[in-house]
């Protein structure tokens, strides 16, 4: 399956959706989900998605001699727990904005939103300075990419 270079007739946004059981090893004490795995899941789900379009973070080191760094602030929701056995959904909307990629990620569990997360990737060189993406190449590169589990819109 291609990946749609269009939601709502955009070009440079994309949306795809991965999948997840929740594993015994991810619960805590309070027999819930640990918080930190909200947010190492939907980590996964972006760096997939980037592998797989071959813009993950050591494509870019090696083609752009660049680094990936999240970007300004992000924000996040717990909305509702979630537990062992627990079949997750996360929904991510990828958008490719001029020095970054906007990630905004809702993990879903049977039609009902339970954790939503945004934030900003961008790159720098060497020596810590902001660089640019190249938008155009990234759009071209996601477009050709074969993306398993993306949810046509």
């Amino acid at each position: 399956m291609r990946i749609t270079k269009e939601i709502s007739g955009r070009h440079d946004l994309f949306e795809y959706v991965g999948k997840v059981v929740i594993e015994k090893e991810r619960i805590d004490d309070n027999i819930h989900l640990n918080n930190a795995h909200y947010f190492s899941i939907c980590e996964a789900q972006r760096d997939l998605f980037m592998k797989s379009c071959g813009i993950d973070k050591d494509a870019i080191r090696k083609n752009l001699g660049l680094r990936i760094v999240i970007a300004g602030n992000g924000n996040f929701k717990f909305i509702d727990e979630v537990f062992e056995g627990d079949k997750i959904e996360i929904h991510t909307s990828a958008e490719v904005v001029l020095a970054h990629l906007q990630f905004s990620q809702h993990m879903i569990r049977e039609g009902v939103e339970v954790f939503n997360l945004q934030c900003k990737i961008a790159v720098i060189d060497a020596g810590g300075k902001s660089k640019e993406l190249p938008k155009e190449e990234i759009i071209d590169r996601i477009n050709q990419a074969n993306y398993p589990f993306l949810r046509r819109p």
